[in-house]
């Protein structure tokens, strides 16, 4: 696509030329830096910078330069390198003749507006180096931070003005060739690792490389005092010293307590007829919790089986109440059938020995109704 466009941009150039020798227009200084005093840049032409905007366009040199009808050199979008080579200001607005710094497409006259600059001055010739540089094996990684940029050789390496060489974005991936100390801080040389750019010398404080463990911030020191109570099933060996701390919730007088406390210390077995006792409390509430837990089990067995029996109680009584009303049904169809035999009785004309619907016999002359499909038979008067 940037190739057709730059056959159709040198199409446009082309036919603005022939124009210009058509009306005898010198065509040298549409090329040539215009200088104005409208912005300190325009006097440190060329510098490089990327776009800074969405729908914007480069327009022609007739408009910018010559007060041209109104039209667009090149759309542009956003971040894309750029080079300005001219300066001009007209229309009330800072213009820029700029390029495509990676592959040199032309974009025409870009508002000023839209236009960020890595540096804004070229660098002086360099002086006596001020740190040294040293050729590194390529590592790679990515920036750390945000605003973050890369500086020129001349003010990291040769004591130069500060000057940027490239803004870099958080997490874009670089990788780094050369290493340098100045200023108090560590600096690599770095490109990107995608497509190439060069983006000058960045602070190592702003870099991860993939080579490196990931930073960790240390815990601090936790102390964990474990409470432990040891239940003694024996009395300890005489050639042992066995010290106990025991918490005693006091439910006597204080003469008691003392009483006590005074009889534990002339008995040495009163430690373990205490110890004792507590076995056989907790014996006997172990056995209560079980026989709880017995009970409970229990009645949740019976109530499942009483909810079993009254469905079962359910069921029963409704297949009754359905055989009674099928048997209610039956009764009522037999009464209909007398009922009309009675009030149809057969006359004294020709009867009919066979049913006209099915032709199933007759099996009695009284009968008004076929026996095998009900139909009532055709008797004459």
């Amino acid at each position: 696509m940037r190739q057709v466009r730059k056959i159709f941009s040198g199409g446009i150039l082309s036919l603005m030329l022939l124009l210009g020798i058509l009306f005898t227009i010198s065509t040298v200084s549409m090329v040539q830096p215009i200088q104005t005093a409208a912005n300190d840049l325009t006097g440190h032409l060329p510098a490089t910078g990327e776009v800074n905007g969405s729908g914007v366009y480069g327009y022609t040199t007739n408009y910018v330069c010559y007060g041209g009808a109104m039209e667009t050199q090149h759309k542009v979008e956003d971040g894309w390198h750029i080079t300005l080579k001219n300066a001009y200001y007209s229309h009330g607005v800072q213009w820029f003749e700029c390029w495509d710094t990676d592959d040199g497409d032309y974009y025409g006259w870009i508002d000023w507006k839209y236009i960020t600059i890595y540096s804004s001055t070229p660098d002086p010739e360099p002086q006596q180096p001020i740190a040294d540089i040293y050729s590194i094996s390529n590592r790679r990684g990515e920036v750390d931070g945000s605003g973050v940029y890369g500086y020129t050789t001349n003010y990291v390496a040769y004591g130069g003005s500060k000057q940027t060489q490239h803004k870099v974005e958080d997490t874009w991936h670089i990788t780094a060739k050369n290493k340098c100390t100045s200023y108090g801080l560590t600096w690599y040389e770095c490109w990107d690792t995608d497509d190439g750019d060069y983006y000058g010398w960045i602070d190592a404080r702003y870099l991860s490389f993939y080579d490196e463990a990931p930073k960790q911030t240390e815990a601090p020191i936790k102390t964990v005092i474990i409470e432990k109570t040891v239940l003694v099933t024996e009395a300890p060996k005489p050639v042992e010293t066995v010290i106990v701390e025991k918490t005693i919730l006091v439910t006597e007088s204080p003469t008691e307590t003392i009483l006590a406390a005074n009889a534990e210390t002339m008995n040495p077995t009163t430690d373990t007829t205490i110890k004792e006792e507590n076995r056989e409390e907790l014996i006997l509430e172990e056995n209560n919790n079980h026989s709880s837990n017995n009970t409970d089990s229990i009645l949740i067995i019976v109530l499942i089986a009483g909810i079993i029996l009254l469905l079962i109680a359910i069921a029963i009584l409704l297949i009754i109440l359905y055989t009674k009303k099928i048997k209610s049904a039956s009764t009522l169809t037999g009464a209909v059938k007398t009922n009309a035999a009675i009030k149809n009785p057969p006359s004294n004309g020709t009867i009919a020995m066979y049913c006209t619907n099915c032709g199933a016999p007759r099996s009695h002359p009284d009968d008004v109704y076929c026996e095998n499909c009900g139909a009532p038979y055709q008797d004459e008067t």
